[in-house]
């Protein structure tokens, strides 16, 4: 079983789809998310997709997707309560414990942040929110399908992120 983090597919998302992805059609924006998703995610897998799931019509997308999906809400989500049983779990943000990620725990929010648990002892935190547009710094880092245009696995995430200083976000020099 692999564990993959996403962040920002906005199905049903017209303006996204065709203004900041170049899809002339919303349903073949919305069948090639859900292509490339089932292409690396399989059926047992778990994925945490960090908010933003769909603009519109969130039940249509999740039974179609491989793995058991877990949603960290976003600032698009507005699920009704009915809605929220068709994930593994729904919740604001989630830690999950290093035992459960290889030796350090990962906070996961929709927003970036510039401290978050275990930060100072070498924990990690993933965000979506930015599509791309911010640079990650320290042990943080985008997952959002505009920086992808896929899910991610916790292989890819550790490799990266175990590489970069757990100081970085200290370290900078702010002007008063």
């Amino acid at each position: 079983m692999t564990k993959w983090f996403t962040a920002d597919t906005h199905f049903s998302h017209a303006v996204l789809a065709s203004k900041y992805r170049g899809f002339d059609r919303l349903e073949d924006h919305d069948e090639e998310i859900v292509r490339i998703w089932n292409h690396w995610v399989q059926p047992g897998d778990e994925v945490y997709h960090l908010g933003d799931f769909a603009w519109k019509h969130t039940e249509l997308f999740v039974d179609r997707l491989n793995g058991r999906i877990h949603l960290i809400l976003g600032n698009h989500d507005d699920l009704k309560k009915w809605q929220h049983d068709m994930f593994a779990s729904v919740q604001d943000v989630l830690y999950l414990h290093s035992k459960h990620v290889g030796g350090y725990g990962i906070y996961l929010s929709h927003y970036p942040h510039r401290s978050w648990r275990k930060k100072e002892y070498g924990g990690m935190h993933l965000y979506g929110h930015v599509h791309g547009n911010i640079p990650d710094l320290g042990r943080s880092m985008d997952v959002g399908w505009d920086r992808w245009k896929r899910p991610v696995s916790l292989t890819e995430v550790r490799g990266i992120l175990l590489k970069r200083d757990i100081h970085q976000l200290w370290d900078e020099e702010v002007p008063i």
